[in-house]
């Protein structure tokens, strides 16, 4: 068989290609529905320099893709379940794109690709936050009134449920103003929601707002409909603060759904936050009639963070000592207020372990971060076995977890090389 051909992009310009692919294996993964592919498109617009694609072709038909976020090293991948083996190359690819080890969220109905980053020393971190896909039926016969316009049972008095105005400037702002309010940052304006209109398969049958008296969107509902596999999804959904709990979110949804019907659609699948930290989304979703059908795991490499209070050129030198200790993967130095926050007991301990002596103002707390990959199909990583350590590619010779503990302590060292001797360290530290 043929290698397939890799073409990489700034930004996604192969997004139809993209799309295809995600078209043809929806059926039978249900992880990516070609409007979540258009939504990403236009959260990536401005930022095309951040956002790397690659894409795999076999005779000219999309076969993979990955797209990277960058500077958060996210990826989204996507790789046809027959051809399973492209899985390894396409996390690869990003890593090289990234330099250094990615994250990925992946669907259980993906198992090539769970698969693929577990021999690159991928885990699932079950503690973080994952989303859950959800999926109801249509029936046009069962949905109820097929119009999109005006009053809608149990919606409050003044509010009305349509179709947004897409050609009119101000509706376009304020449904901005929407969900910039309901999801934070600046990125989503009316010039570029403007835009958002002008990509396939955008509908305006499917983009509904609900209106107040004035004229302002309080609440929208964004749709996509894909004809192939006669599926509609909901991507994004959100409510302006101070109007929540009122029903809006349902009667958006309600008339998206009697839309998609109207259309031809057969199912309606959505993804809402599963886990217990975001619940609402999830529950407003269920009251609509969505169950569960997959749900995403997040593959994270491995990380050390080691705490430290020290000087800016302490903590600059500790920093460098770590780079040169990792034979693979990323050190960075971090600093803000997650950092103070974690590790703030520093700061008093230091006081404590060097009485009458009072902090320099160039004291402070900051995080030497390193991230790994364990083992490894592509270069393993772990220490360079200069400092004292076994000289393995970071595991203790089981592999797995037990790499990391060799890590840690190792970087403890280079804070203090006698981490159990019962003096002050120059800089008090704690490592995770």
């Amino acid at each position: 068989m043929d290698t397939p051909q890799r073409d990489e992009y700034a930004g996604p310009r192969a997004l139809r290609a993209m799309q295809e692919l995600a078209q043809r294996e929806f059926e039978g993964a249900g992880r990516w529905h070609v409007g979540d592919l258009a939504w990403s498109w236009c959260l990536a617009l401005g930022r095309e320099d951040q956002r790397p694609t690659a894409v795999w072709r076999r005779d000219g038909r999309a076969v993979a893709w990955g797209w990277l976020e960058l500077p958060e090293r996210r990826l989204m991948a996507q790789v046809a379940r027959d051809e399973e083996t492209l899985a390894d190359e396409v996390i690869a690819w990003a890593e090289r794109a990234a330099g250094a080890p990615v994250r990925v969220d992946v669907a259980e109905s993906e198992p090539h690709l769970r698969a693929a980053l577990e021999r690159r020393g991928y885990a699932a971190e079950d503690d973080e936050p994952f989303t859950v896909r959800m999926e109801r039926s249509l029936d046009p016969r069962v949905e109820g009134d097929e119009r999109n316009e005006g009053d809608v049972p149990g919606v409050p008095e003044g509010i009305s449920v349509r179709a947004l105005r897409g050609e009119d400037a101000r509706e376009r702002e304020s449904r901005a103003e929407v969900h910039r309010a309901a999801f934070g940052g600046g990125w989503c304006t009316g010039e570029r929601y403007g835009r958002l209109r002008e990509v396939w398969p955008y509908r305006g049958e499917f983009d509904v707002v609900a209106v107040d008296g004035a004229g302002t969107v309080v609440a929208f509902c964004q749709g996509w409909y894909d004809e192939a596999n006669r599926t509609g999804l909901f991507e994004p959904v959100a409510t302006r603060p101070g109007h929540q709990r009122r029903g809006l979110a349902r009667a958006v949804c309600g008339a998206v759904l009697r839309a998609f019907a109207a259309a031809g659609a057969r199912r309606a699948v959505v993804g809402a936050r599963g886990d217990d930290g975001y619940p609402v989304p999830r529950q407003v979703y269920g009251a609509l009639g969505f169950t569960p059908f997959t749900r995403t795991h997040a593959y994270r490499p491995h990380e050390v963070r080691l705490g430290v209070y020290g000087t800016g050129a302490e903590v600059e030198g500790l920093a460098e000592r770590a780079r040169g200790l990792v034979r693979s993967g990323t050190v960075d130095l971090v600093r803000g207020a997650d950092v103070e926050e974690r590790y703030e007991d520093l700061a008093e301990q230091w006081v404590i372990e060097h009485p009458g002596q009072r902090p320099s103002a160039d004291r402070g707390l900051a995080e030497v971060r390193v991230t790994v990959t364990l083992p490894g199909t592509d270069g393993t990583d772990g220490t360079d076995g200069t400092d004292g350590t076994d000289g393995t590619d970071g595991t203790d010779g089981t592999g797995g977890l037990g790499g990391i503990g060799v890590l840690k302590d190792a970087l403890c060292r280079l804070v203090c090389p006698e981490p159990e001797h019962d003096g002050p360290c120059a800089m008090p530290w704690a490592v995770s």
